[in-house]
């Protein structure tokens, strides 16, 4: 009877246990049963324009580098988030992934024969992925199916979804900012109208383009008055001195009686008449100008905040757009039959 250490390897029923059939079934599943997939790989580069301080340049920051890779990390988010999934039309997806073997579709081996929502959710994460190099900084996404026309289109949608989220990234607070701002501007320019409005009434009641000229100028009449009465008191005064019966003095006396009553009456107008009215001009005049003011800030404060979220934001550079693959590229069915075979081979070895 031949002994069994004897015989060789693979006469041996424990080297077909746990050599041969694995690599057997190894080779017929992923040779003939496995379904080809196709995947289509794109290369990305975040353009960080907020952080030249942090990354030591401007130049750094805006090719992303720097030793900080922010927004590639924020994209990778992006494609892997809840709402990128649902953005692509779950249905779609469950539809093209149930398209394959047993083993790797949605709702088989892999998903634990489930078709929930969340476990569909992890196998576009695993199916639509997106890998940051640590190196460059550039994220690389990799997104497979078997449909060719899939595989292209599933790239382009996450592209333009993350493109569009990553561009209010950082500066969703300066757009709500910006919004709140913008109110308060149409306010205030609503209160400028407003006040327009009433100094034209004003200046359409009492026929003055600017009240303001009017009444220094009225001023300006009494100190006119008042310096014509000093020069008049002082001849009068000269005269008195010299002749008290003199026909100037008593002329010198009725110009002053005049100019004094010209004085009192113009003061009388004025406080009569155009103080109240000047004071309601100065008041509307000063609200014009405080709006006016108020705008001017509230320009600069949009401006500002507009220079802000520009600062902050971030852009996406397509390096290597999406292809429409024309060859399979998985399952790798050569590679992982000779893995197969080395493990069990190795396990064999270590059983026999």
């Amino acid at each position: 009877m031949i002994d069994v250490r004897d015989q060789i390897f693979y006469k041996r029923r424990l080297f077909w246990w746990v050599c041969g059939g694995p690599s057997l079934c190894a080779a017929f599943y992923f040779f003939i049963w496995a379904t080809p997939r196709y995947q289509s790989v794109s290369i990305l580069r975040v353009y960080e324009y907020g952080g030249a301080a942090a990354d030591g340049g401007g130049a750094a920051a805006m090719m992303g580098g720097g030793g900080g890779f922010s927004g590639a990390y924020v994209l990778k988010d992006i494609i892997g988030s809840w709402e990128c999934f649902h953005a692509m039309d779950p249905k779609a997806l469950a539809a093209e992934w149930r398209k394959t073997d047993l083993f790797t579709r949605f709702g088989g081996v892999r998903t634990l024969l489930s078709h929930n929502q969340m476990w569909l959710w992890r196998y576009y994460r695993a199916h639509v992925h997106a890998k940051i190099d640590k190196y460059s900084g550039m994220v690389i996404l990799k997104v497979d199916g078997v449909d060719p026309g899939f595989v292209y289109h599933t790239s382009q949608h996450a592209i333009n979804y993350a493109k569009d989220k990553l561009s209010l990234a950082g500066v969703d607070a300066y757009l709500r900012e910006r919004k709140k701002m913008e109110s308060h501007l149409v306010l205030d320019r609503q209160n400028l109208a407003r006040d327009l409005h009433a100094m034209g009434a004003f200046q359409k009641q009492y026929g003055i383009a600017d009240y303001n000229v009017l009444y220094t100028d009225t001023l300006n009449l009494i100190t006119k008055f008042q310096g014509q009465r000093v020069s008049l008191e002082s001849r009068g005064n000269v005269a008195q001195a010299f002749a008290q019966k003199s026909q100037e003095l008593a002329i010198v006396k009725i110009q002053l009686a005049t100019i004094d009553k010209n004085i009192e009456k113009q003061k009388e107008f004025i406080l009569k008449n155009m103080a109240p009215i000047y004071e309601k001009f100065s008041y509307l005049a000063a609200k014009i100008k405080e709006d006016a003011t108020v705008i001017k800030l509230d320009n600069a404060s949009v401006q500002t905040i507009d220079q802000m979220a520009i600062s902050n934001s971030f852009h996406i550079d397509v390096i290597q757009a999406p292809q429409e693959p024309t060859d399979p590229t998985l399952p790798y069915a050569l590679l992982w039959t000779v893995v197969t075979f080395g493990v069990s081979w190795l396990l064999y070895l270590i059983v026999k």
